[in-house]
């Protein structure tokens, strides 16, 4: 892996915890989510990461999810191409 990017990865959700409400008012509040996510790098090596997002769509505990992981600092963040909120 080598420059500055962010690589696709699969991620196992393996700590979630829950805000309060972003914003104030309104009919619709998101929470603000962290999330400690596990990933399982090509390598074979395992690292662990802190996400932090607002969404209407909770990620439980065990849950696989599409994530990305910066190729130099090890950053991750949830894929914002695969983001689903439920209908």
């Amino acid at each position: 892996m080598l420059g500055h990017k962010w690589e696709p990865a699969q991620g196992t959700v393996v700590e979630a915890h829950s805000g309060s409400p972003a914003g104030q008012g309104g009919a619709v509040h998101h929470h603000e989510r962290s999330y400690v996510i596990e990933v399982r790098k090509p390598t074979g090596e395992v690292v662990r990461g802190n996400v932090t997002e607002k969404s209407g769509f909770p990620h439980p505990v065990g849950a696989v999810i599409a994530v990305e992981v910066h190729s130099k600092s090890g950053e991750m963040r949830i894929d914002p191409s695969a983001r689903t909120d439920s209908i």
